[in-house]
């Protein structure tokens, strides 16, 4: 689970656009045993000329995360479908 979406949901939540408790949230996290994937300085020079499909910056830090590590990006944005065969449409 990427640092970066927790980041999201929580600046989601204070612009009331996201309604839940991310204590729970966070409880359910430590439960499923899912890795915590930091943002690393790796990643964020992965976004050094990644194509401006999408222009939300949380998206394209996700997409840039995922490059260089050995996982999937999960998500349910058909623009992010577009950066890689690793990103998972669901």
């Amino acid at each position: 689970m990427s640092s970066v979406s927790i980041w999201k949901m929580i600046i989601k939540m204070n612009l009331e656009k996201l309604d839940i408790e991310i204590d729970d949230y966070n409880n359910i996290f430590k439960k499923t045993n899912f890795i915590e994937l930091p943002l690393k300085f790796d990643h964020i020079l992965s976004l050094n000329g990644l194509p401006e499909i999408h222009r939300n910056l949380f998206d394209r830090l996700l997409v840039a995360q995922e490059m260089p590590e050995p996982f999937r990006l999960i998500t349910a944005d058909a623009l992010v479908k577009k950066y890689s065969d690793l990103v998972e449409l669901v």
